[in-house]
């Protein structure tokens, strides 16, 4: 599933279930399909998938460890 934010509470998103895919958009009031994708917008997407690799978020250990370098500098630095 690929999402973007809308808002703070909101967001639109393209869902594969099953062999389909949708356009639904996602709130917290309700979640409601929007489109059914053709055979042919599906592939176009998923092509501009494989162009366009999202960013992972950073895993946590990855962040606590450059933080904890930061400070560990600093306070070197501060002698």
């Amino acid at each position: 599933m690929r999402k973007i934010a809308v808002s703070k509470t909101s967001s639109i998103g393209v869902v594969q279930i099953v062999d389909k895919y949708y356009v639904m958009s996602f709130s917290e009031q309700q979640n409601e399909i929007l489109k059914e994708l053709t055979e042919e917008e599906a592939v176009k997407f998923l092509a501009s998938l494989e162009r366009t690799p999202s960013k992972a978020a950073p895993e946590f250990s990855d962040v606590l460890k450059k933080v904890t370098k930061k400070l560990s500098n600093k306070k070197g630095s501060s002698k």
